[in-house]
């Protein structure tokens, strides 16, 4: 009893410490921006959608609309969706019949195979996705006031070295024993999902 009650005052200290000095911490630091960060941008969003009348898209369907844009003249197609966002054919047959009453997408018809539905972005999405763009790089521009380049230059290697040191220490843990067991778990829910998306039937 003696040494668990010496053991949780030392950690209480230590964390006390950490909480004083978390100003130095990086993690901190990333979070606290990040959480500013996610404000702002909320703020503009709500902004966009309010002028636009496009209050009743979601996110997922926002990035949807992005990723559509994206592709350019290249066709895209429902299972395109499915395997980008990882969601059941369900949910995205729900989510693009949606977006297509609500005036977002035109599902088009494919000459070759009737059962082919191009996804079509509407004027309404184009304008709406050229005002998200324009947003972002008004906020890009916000983020580097009254820093110099070479400052920037700096911040982005730091940066950089900071995601490889974590990507690293991922890659160590998913090749250990708990990695391991949860790659497997995760496998055997996305096996029972596909099951369940195909009627019980087994592919």
């Amino acid at each position: 009893m003696r040494r668990a009650r010496e053991s949780t005052e030392t950690e209480r200290e230590h964390a006390d410490e950490w909480w004083k000095n978390r100003d130095n911490h990086v993690g901190f630091q990333i979070r606290r921006l990040n959480n500013l960060l996610t404000c702002y941008m909320d703020f503009n969003m709500r902004d966009i959608l309010h002028r636009m009348g496009c209050e009743d898209l979601t996110v997922t369907q926002s990035w949807v609309i992005h990723f559509i844009n994206d592709h350019g003249d290249s066709p895209v197609y429902q299972r395109d969706i499915e395997e980008r966002f990882d969601i059941s054919g369900a949910t995205v047959s729900t989510m693009l019949k949606l977006m297509e009453k609500n005036g977002y997408i035109i599902r088009r018809p494919v000459e070759r195979d009737a059962r082919l539905k191009q996804l079509v972005l509407t004027e309404k999405s184009k304008n709406f996705q050229n005002e998200k763009e324009q947003s972002v790089l008004e906020t890009e521009a916000r983020l580097r006031e009254g820093i110099e380049p070479e400052s920037m230059q700096n911040f982005f290697r730091c940066i950089g070295q900071l995601r490889e040191n974590m990507t690293r220490e991922l890659r160590r843990r998913d090749k250990s024993p708990a990695g391991e067991r949860r790659a497997r778990m995760k496998e055997a829910e996305k096996g029972k999902e596909d099951n369940r998306e195909h009627g019980g039937v087994k592919r």
